[in-house]
Parts: C-alpha cells; sequence; structure tokens
C-alpha cells in the first residue's frame, strides 16, 4: 500500500467507515489511532476502558445504596452516561449473586427448603404425582433459576405499570425500576450469604428482608407514593413477584415432566 492510500485511510474511520473531520468519529464516537496497532495505543486503549468501567461502577453502586430510586429516576430523566446501564447492571450482580450462592451451598440450601415436601399423603397417585413434580422442581430450580428470574422481569415491569398506574411511568421506565432495583436486593443477598457461610446456616428471611426494604424505598422515591401507603403497595408488589416467579417456575417443570425440556 502507498503513502497517499494510507494518507487516505488513516483519515477514515475503521469502526464504521466515516470520513473523519477530528480526532474522534462524529458516528461511533472512536478515537482516531491511526490504522496499526502499537503498544502505546494499546495501553492507552486499556486504561480508558478500566477508569471508564471503574468511575461508573462505584457510581452506580454507591448511588444504588444510598437511594436506588433517585437512580431510577436520574437514568430514566436522561442521565445515562454516569451510570452503568440498569440490564447490565442487573446481569453482572446477578450473575455475582449466583456465583456466590453455588459456591457457598445456599442455592442448595434454597432449592431443599422450596421443595420439601411435609405431611402425610394418603392418595398413592397424587403422592408419585407430588414426588415427580418436586424432583422436576428441583432440577429447574437448580438448572433454570436465571431463565426464571430474568423472564419474570418484564412481566412484573407490565404488572407494576397497572399497580402503580398514578405514577403515569411507562413500561421501559417500570423495567429500570426494576433492573436496578432487584439488582440491589441480589447485591445485598450475596453479602448475607457471605456473612451466613461460616455460619453454615442460609435462612432466607434475611435476604427477603433486604430486598423487601430496598423495594419499599425505591418505590417510595421512584413511584412518588406517600409512607403510609407504601407498605400496602409493597405488600401487593411481593405478592405479585413470588406469583409470577413461583408461575415461570411450576410452568417450567411441568414441561419437564412432560419432557418438552
Amino acid at each position: 500500500m502507498g503513502e497517499e492510500a494510507l494518507i487516505a485511510e488513516s483519515n477514515v474511520c475503521q469502526n464504521c467507515k466515516t470520513v473523519l473531520s477530528g480526532k474522534f468519529c462524529h458516528v461511533c464516537g472512536q478515537k482516531n489511532s491511526g490504522t496499526r496497532l502499537t503498544v502505546p495505543v494499546f495501553l492507552e486503549d486499556t486504561l480508558i476502558a478500566i477508569t471508564e468501567i471503574d468511575s461508573r461502577l462505584w457510581t452506580t453502586l454507591i448511588g444504588l445504596f444510598k437511594n436506588p430510586g433517585r437512580v431510577a429516576l436520574e437514568y430514566i430523566g436522561g442521565a445515562r452516561a454516569r451510570y452503568i446501564g440498569p440490564a447490565k447492571y442487573f446481569l453482572v450482580i446477578f450473575a455475582i449473586y449466583l456465583g456466590v450462592a453455588a459456591i457457598s451451598g445456599a442455592q442448595e440450601a434454597f432449592i431443599e427448603a422450596q421443595t420439601k415436601l411435609e405431611g402425610e399423603i394418603k392418595e398413592e397417585q397424587v403422592e408419585q404425582f407430588l414426588i415427580s413434580f418436586t424432583e422436576a422442581l428441583r432440577v429447574v430450580l437448580r438448572d433454570y433459576i436465571n431463565v426464571i428470574v430474568f423472564l419474570a422481569l418484564p412481566i412484573l415491569a407490565f404488572l407494576f405499570r397497572w399497580q402503580y398506574f398514578r405514577a403515569k411511568r411507562n413500561y421501559a421506565e417500570n423495567l429500570v425500576f426494576i433492573a436496578y432495583t432487584f439488582a440491589q436486593g441480589y447485591f445485598y443477598s450475596a453479602l448475607i450469604i457471605l456473612v451466613q457461610w461460616p455460619l453454615g446456616n442460609f435462612i432466607m428471611y434475611p435476604r427477603y428482608a433486604a430486598l423487601l426494604l430496598t423495594f419499599t424505598y425505591s418505590a417510595h422515591v421512584f413511584y412518588g407514593m406517600r409512607w403510609f401507603v407504601t407498605p400496602f403497595a409493597i405488600l401487593l408488589s411481593f405478592i405479585i413477584y413470588f406469583f409470577v416467579q413461583g408461575s415461570i417456575g411450576g410452568a417450567f417443570a411441568f414441561a419437564m415432566l412432560w419432557g418438552w425440556i
């Protein structure tokens, strides 16, 4: 390639092929670092990536710790560059939670608690069905809990839109609220599991309490509810939350019994 061709190529964004008029592409934002990757360019790109991720991560974590409802409000209000997107934040935090729960044994304790059969069953056919359904549910909770949670979020956003219709939040705005709030609840749950791990006791009540308190304060801010109304609204929200997740989990268990998955 001749010198003129190299100069011409250096004036074109190598990411989107737009003609450049400065150091940064006005279409995709990529910096014009030339056509060849060099060590200084590599180190500069790495440093910028680490700094940006670290800055946005800490801003998001601290903001959600102080006031998760306010973060959701600022994000839907247009202040999106300072925070990690709600979907990405939820995926990262939920993956961390699942990892901590799996390594510590908290996930197995949860599955055992949710699928424990209690009481005497007199009819043999009913007993066999319940045993088979319980075993299928154990497999579902072990292998598909991430899918269940991900499917529940968009359904909850739709239902919350109508539950909190007076706040006039659209579907996408409710989805942002749910992703940030539940992610923060799972973040606290992971911390609680780390505390419970040395004790060998993974009772769910502290984790439910952390999620409930996070959701209560966040909903109070995001939906602009008065405090005396908030507890009743949140109680209904949690009934909806557990019903949706339970319905999806039960549907997966039935599908497994019928050989669909």
